[in-house]
């Protein structure tokens, strides 16, 4: 699993670089692709971003995604003590009987993990407690200068 964090300028390059792979010109098509993205701007007091599952064999893919079904309630920003559970879009044509390769996670924030997400002693973690997967990554302070800088772009 990979997670990438999003704000506005990530959108905006999202957003340029489908309209220069898939060659978009027609203006309907390019308001398609700005009210698509959109929606992954994060808001006030809040963080968006992108879950990556990749796996290269076929077979073992689908078995993992049929597995991580359930991973919707299982993954948390830990910011000093308080913890907040992502919530993961709903996607057209999601399948019931297992999770996409591509998520796209909200994180709701408090004014207090606002502040305290600026503070270097405060310790930031992304926590994934499904039981096929349970991993914890520790956010570097750079990570954590960056996040707090998006929420005061707001």
């Amino acid at each position: 699993m990979s997670l990438v964090w999003e704000n506005r300028q990530t959108m905006l390059f999202q957003i340029q670089e489908m309209l220069r792979v898939e060659h978009i010109r027609n203006e309907d098509a390019i308001r398609h692709e700005i009210d698509t993205y959109n929606d992954l701007v994060p808001g006030p007091n809040e963080l968006k971003a992108t879950l990556y599952i990749e796996y290269e064999d076929k077979d073992e893919r689908a078995l993992m995604l049929s597995r991580f079904r359930t991973l919707p309630g299982s993954v948390y920003l830990d910011i000093g003590e308080r913890s907040y559970k992502a919530a993961f879009k709903q996607q057209d044509g999601e399948e019931d009987d297992r999770l996409p390769a591509v998520n796209y996670l909200r994180f709701g924030l408090d004014p207090q993990s606002r502040s305290a997400l600026a503070a270097a002693e405060t310790k930031v973690a992304l926590r994934v407690t499904h039981p096929n997967y349970a991993q914890t990554a520790i956010l570097s302070d750079d990570s954590k200068k960056a996040l707090s800088h998006d929420l005061l772009q707001e």
